[in-house]
């Protein structure tokens, strides 16, 4: 049916991917540490979003992962 495959083998040790694929955006993209927007401007509101827990960053800084080793 033309889909491509993804083998992945692990030798000892259970693995968990995700693959994430979309069109291009035909965009400028700006990226700084784990943000990445379209503009430096954007990147800064972010920063600034981030610092003070606002759109989307509310219990950023009391998250913990819920994944254990």
């Amino acid at each position: 049916d033309g889909a491509e495959m993804i083998k992945i083998a692990t030798k000892d040790e259970e693995a968990h991917f995700v693959v994430i694929a979309g069109e291009p955006l035909k965009e400028p993209i700006v990226q700084h540490g784990p943000f990445v927007m379209n503009t430096k401007a954007e990147i800064q509101k972010t920063f600034i979003d981030y610092q003070f827990g606002l759109n989307g960053f509310e219990r950023a800084h009391k998250w913990q992962s819920t994944i254990t080793k």
